[in-house]
């Protein structure tokens, strides 16, 4: 077993930890699209009360009022 070096494990575990840490990052940001989406979607099919539009939308409670219609 003169094959399994320092180096050799170093650049495997550094393999490991790398794949783990990429998929992680890709998991997040997979399921933050998802929400967003969803979302996205029950506004637009009128399920969620917004207020304002683009980056200055506010979601409203079920108890606040829409006077913009």
């Amino acid at each position: 077993m003169d094959f399994i070096t320092v180096e050799l494990v170093f650049v495997a575990l550094a393999y490991v930890v790398g794949t783990l840490f990429g998929r992680y990052t890709a998991r997040k940001d997979i399921v933050t699209d998802i929400v967003a989406s969803t979302i996205d979607s029950l506004i637009d099919d009128g399920y969620i009360k917004t207020k304002g539009e683009g980056e200055d939308m506010e979601i409203l409670k079920h108890w606040e009022h829409n006077n913009e219609s």
